[in-house]
């Protein structure tokens, strides 16, 4: 099983500027096309998407790669998703309703999960998160609905991942407290250690986004990996006119189930 999380920026590219001529504003049928082709190369079983676009949008990509998809709204600006090729048999979503107070409530971003069958007739819930970016006794708030949530998943079965843009790096309550819970941060198990993924053209050694496992999966994790191929990232600064899919690297996990 191959999982993976990738913020896409809205399908806009990155910089959006010199992407606009091809992609549009990311609600285009060539945006669509382009991600598609996108996330084939990523080969994911389940991706979760940070900083989403529309339920329709989203619909034409899945119908395109031949998978199902889950949609996390957002109170402002920044759905979420997960794709997979798994029957999905439940969502939740931990977003506030819409509200001129949402930009400092708990997952004003995006925070979801999806309840997964597998083939094997085990399920494995996946929570995709998107933290605040800026506030730490926000993402403190938000760290206490993740455990809270993670602790139920955990009673209806022992497979979980908590993935996403976390906007901090380890070391931080989201990260000690599922640490507490016996998870493990996939790119530091089987990664060779936690990677920058933010942005992609090396200016900021900033790692925000992240793959966690629950103590039940860790025998089956075998890999972990940033994704810096040509179109994913370039390092240093781009030539007048280039553009990369994301302003973020994605990371993919290898789970043998």
């Amino acid at each position: 099983m191959r999982i993976g999380t990738y913020n896409v920026q809205a399908f806009r590219g990155y910089p959006a500027e010199a992407a606009r001529r091809v992609l549009g504003r990311g609600d285009t049928a060539a945006a669509a096309q382009h991600f598609v082709r996108v996330f084939a190369v990523l080969g994911c079983d389940v991706l979760a998407l940070e900083e989403g676009v529309s339920v329709g949008q989203i619909a034409r990509v899945a119908e395109a790669l031949g998978v199902a998809a889950a949609t996390f709204p957002s109170p402002l600006h920044w759905p979420g998703h997960i794709l997979t090729r798994y029957p999905i048999l439940e969502t939740e979503s931990y977003a506030p309703a819409p509200s001129r107070a949402a930009e400092l409530a708990p997952f004003s971003r995006m925070g979801g999960a999806a309840r997964l069958g597998l083939p094997d007739g085990s399920e494995l819930w996946v929570a995709a998160v998107h933290l605040h970016p800026r506030y730490d006794d926000i993402r403190v708030l938000e760290k206490a609905i993740i455990e809270a949530h993670v602790w139920k998943y955990l009673r209806q079965t022992e497979q979980v991942v908590v993935l996403g843009d976390f906007n901090c790096p380890p070391g931080t309550p989201m990260h000690s407290a599922l640490e507490e819970l016996g998870f493990v941060n996939a790119m530091e198990a089987a990664g060779g250690g936690v990677q920058p993924t933010h942005d992609t053209t090396g200016r900021l050694n900033y790692p925000v986004d992240h793959i966690y496992v629950s103590p039940a999966l860790i025998p089956a994790l075998v890999d972990a990996k940033a994704i810096r191929y040509p179109g994913f990232y370039h390092h240093g600064a781009l030539a007048p006119g280039r553009w990369l899919h994301s302003d973020h690297i994605p990371l993919v996990a290898e789970l043998r189930l």
